[in-house]
């Protein structure tokens, strides 16, 4: 539910849930960080998503997330960052050209979009 950003409410019970059996899990605190990311609560999103790369730092699937939240969030030296490391980390084609164009985007924003690159 919470990739596709569907019943939100009950993604985060069953995620919260999952935390109380096993709260040191990285995709369960990724999951529940994309809920709140689904929910446009970037600050929070970033939180448990950075939380979720110390516990699991090698998915590029939890880095990639993170950078989108750091950019939702107004961080986009912070997301360019994370999603370099995502890149170098991924091993599917699909997920290395996503994210490789996230990269381009950020690298040629106009002067001022990201005057903090």
């Amino acid at each position: 539910y919470a990739e596709r950003g569907e019943r939100l409410d009950e993604a985060e019970s069953l995620i919260r849930r999952a935390l109380e059996i096993s709260p040191d899990d990285g995709f369960f605190v990724d999951s529940l960080g994309w809920v709140f990311f689904q929910r446009g609560q970037y600050d929070r999103a970033v939180e448990l998503l950075e939380r979720a790369v110390e516990l699991v730092p090698d998915d590029a699937t939890i880095i990639e997330h993170l950078g989108d939240a750091y950019l939702r969030s107004g961080k986009p030296q912070e997301a360019l960052r994370v999603f370099r490391d995502a890149v170098a980390k991924a091993k599917e084609t699909e997920q290395i050209q996503r994210i490789r164009g996230k990269i381009h985007e950020l690298e040629n924003r106009p002067r001022g979009a990201a005057s903090d690159l």
